[in-house]
Order: structure tokens, then sequence, then C-alpha cells
């Protein structure tokens, strides 16, 4: 079908049930996503991530065309249960998602996480590649490279890391310690 046979179908409310439909929808203002239940990060004036130097943190690694698929089950109409078209940052305290196309940030704390695993990648079923991560107060979600298993691997192994070295608290204890 062709971007005007869409839109024809849109405006007529004939709306079938496919991918396409449902990335337009998924696009439109006023629909909430997965990102949309995050905090928001705040960033500087020129659109760059504001990182807390005082904290101790610092970026790990940027990944591009990535998408947050929600698994959890949320009955609103205006809820959608992925992101699209989105940047992840990695710093040593969160998990930042930036959309693409605009200047909107949202972050996860690293201390959120419960667990996270590798999946997808298989030749018939659950093909593109993702990581599976558990919150304690956001839920299941996937995130999804689709720039490959590289992308996925690399951004796995830096969070791992940043996970096992728990920065965030490094920087709260030593401030603990000055006062005490």
């Amino acid at each position: 079908a062709t971007f005007n046979s869409i839109i024809i179908s849109l405006v007529k409310g004939r709306i079938q049930n496919t991918s396409t439909t449902a990335t337009m929808i998924s696009t439109q203002k006023g629909m909430k996503g997965p990102v949309s239940s995050f905090p928001i990060q705040n960033l500087t004036p020129s659109g760059l991530l504001s990182l807390d130097n005082s904290d101790g943190e610092v970026e790990i690694l940027t990944r591009s065309s990535i998408e947050l698929r929600s698994l959890s089950s949320i009955s609103d109409s205006q809820w959608k249960d992925r992101d699209i078209d989105l940047q992840v940052t990695l710093t040593t305290h969160r998990i930042v998602f930036q959309f693409a196309n605009a200047g909107n940030a949202y972050f996860c704390h690293l201390s959120n996480i419960s667990k996270h695993s590798l999946t997808g990648g298989e030749w018939i079923q659950n093909r593109s590649y993702k990581i599976l991560i558990e919150t304690f107060s956001h839920g299941p979600f996937h995130c999804i490279f689709r720039k490959g298993k590289t992308d996925r691997d690399l951004f796995s192994q830096k969070l791992e890391r940043a996970l096992e070295r728990e920065q965030w608290c490094e920087s709260t204890l030593l401030h603990q310690n000055r006062q005490g």
C-alpha cells in the first residue's frame, strides 16, 4: 500500500491492524508509551544529556535505532506498547532514552533494575536482538537493537559492568564519610 492509500484509510476510519498502521498510530500526538513512564532526564540548552558531575556520573555508551517495548499489560486508549526510533545512552548511573526526532529524554536509574538478560536473534521466531530489562517500579520491557547483535551485546556487557560497579553508591558513601 502506498502512503496516500494508508492516509485515506485512516481518514475514512478503515484502519486495518497492520504493522504500518501500528507504527502510524504509535506516533500520534497524545499517545503515551513505555518511555513516558520513566522520569524526565534533564538536558543542556543544546540538547545534550545533563550528567550529575558532582556525583561522578559518566557517559559510557550511546546507541541509536532502538525500540522500547513494554511487557506490562495496560488497558488505556492513550497507551501504546512501544516507542520507536530512540537513542539510548548508558551512564554509570542510568539508562537514558531520547527520541531521535524530539528533545525529550527519560531515564531508568540503574538501581531500579532487578535483572536483565539477552534474548532474540533466533532464525524463525523472536528474530530481533533484545535485552529484557526487569525493573522494580516500571515492570519488564524489551530494549530492541535494530542495528543488530553487536550493538545489543556491547550494550549488555557495559550495562552488566555498570550494575556490578554500582558507581551511584560510591559518591553517596564518600559524601557520608566526609560528613561523619
